[in-house]
């Protein structure tokens, strides 16, 4: 999948977010990280998202190229899912 969306983007800033179903330091979750995709919530951890109402692992994931800012981290809780929300704002660089 990361070297998917990494071709599918050409070189451009690339945002992958979403329930990977994996926690970090897991071997696909590596996959990731081995494609060259940054850990845009890594300034947050431990960021449990899972379950909502007792998150324990962190299976919700925003991964940027690198060069892309980001700012302001985190899981807001809330009752919408059975995972918490992932949030962090996205500088992209200049054109």
């Amino acid at each position: 999948m990361a070297d998917f969306a990494l071709g599918y983007a050409h070189g451009r800033p690339l945002v992958v977010a979403g329930d990977l179903n994996t926690e970090p330091g897991a071997p696909a979750y590596a996959e990731f990280t081995r494609a060259g995709l940054v850990d845009a919530l890594a300034g947050a951890r431990p960021l449990p998202t899972s379950p909502a109402d007792d998150p324990r692992a962190q299976i919700d994931h925003v991964l940027v190229t690198p060069g892309t800012a980001v700012s302001g981290p985190g899981a807001p809780r809330s009752t919408a899912s059975d995972h918490l929300p992932v949030a962090v704002t996205v500088h992209l660089p200049p054109p």
